[in-house]
């Protein structure tokens, strides 16, 4: 039996938006009815797009109907279109066509995760390591459905989790891989996640932090803050991050008991390769001696002048203590 397909296959209908469409009624809600979804893991900003969105809305009304449910406390709750509610809202309009499925929380999940990340244009890595991890729990927990309560074979955990992963990274198109490292993101202090949020720090060193206690994640911060040099409300110098090794080398520490703020500040004060000082020969007077060259002729030729110069120097200190 192959149980990947078998997983795929039950899990269709959940993550086929048009479907979920189809089986549901639209209705016009006014939008004082609805509550946002609890725990969204997108925001809502009021920017430029937003605007844009705002405008179309009042000229052309809603194109997409918004989806909801009733939830455990007969409240209906928004499952997708909070960024065509909020703008519907700042258009002046009250309502809103809204489609309401017959649906549990967990569905919900599943439908808030894949319309979001079909949707939207940018999205934040913050934005969809939250949504992988709702998605995934959400998957595990319809498996368990109807399933008798038992403390599980070792390993059984992790195995549907791996199931789960398997069959996000068909529908929604990311390789398990991938998946897993965004994650792993949501094991990050908030403070070192919105690092990643603003392009500071790259992904895979951020993987490696996640393994790291929080109190150590607050010390790595901490480092980042008081490397940075700020004058009349300018960075000067933006703060010292890890590179990917340097992160690895944190993170066996940290496993080993062996990381704190000393230890932190020796891996961290260590120069990355990318920032040596290196030499750049752009003045004109300098690149003349090369013209006509290959680089490594000229490479040769400015060796050959250096090596002539020291030996020049030499005679020059020897004919001095001559003198003397």
């Amino acid at each position: 039996m192959d149980w990947k397909a078998d997983l795929t296959s039950g899990l269709s209908n959940m993550f086929t938006v048009q479907d979920e469409r189809d089986n549901g009624t639209i209705s016009t809600i006014r939008i004082s009815d609805l509550i946002p979804f609890q725990g969204h893991t997108f925001q809502v900003k009021d920017d430029e797009k937003m605007m844009e969105l705002v405008e179309s809305i009042r000229e052309h009304g809603v194109m997409m109907p918004a989806i909801a449910f009733y939830n455990e406390n007969n409240q209906l709750e928004l499952v997708a279109g909070h960024r065509r509610m909020r703008a519907s809202e700042l258009a002046g309009i009250d309502t809103i066509p809204t489609i309401i499925r017959d649906i549990d929380r967990d569905t919900a999940i599943i439908i808030m995760g894949e319309t979001n990340l079909q949707a939207r244009d940018e999205i934040l890595p913050s934005e969809k390591a939250f949504t992988y991890r709702e998605m995934m729990d959400a998957l595990q927990r319809k498996r368990q459905v109807g399933r008798p309560e038992k403390n599980g074979a070792p390993g059984e955990h992790n195995f549907e989790k791996g199931r789960a992963v398997d069959a996000m990274s068909e529908k929604i198109g990311e390789s398990r891989a991938t998946i897993q490292r965004y994650i792993r993101l949501t094991y990050l202090v908030p403070e070192l996640l919105q690092l990643v949020d603003e392009g500071k720090m790259a992904i895979k060193p951020a993987v490696e932090l996640s393994y790291i206690s929080s109190i150590n994640q607050q010390n790595i911060y901490a480092y980042y803050q008081d490397s940075q040099i700020i004058e009349d409300g300018k960075i000067i110098d933006k703060g010292t991050l890890p590179s990917l090794s340097q992160a690895k080398e944190l993170r066996k520490r940290d496993k080993n008991g062996e990381l704190d703020e000393d230890s932190i500040a020796e891996i961290l004060d260590e120069p990355k390769p990318n920032q040596k000082e290196k030499m750049v020969l752009s003045d004109d007077k300098v690149l003349d001696y090369g013209k006509g060259m290959t680089p490594l002729e000229f490479e040769k030729k400015l060796l050959k002048a250096l090596q002539f110069y020291e030996k020049y120097k030499d005679k020059i200190r020897l004919y001095e203590d001559r003198e003397v």
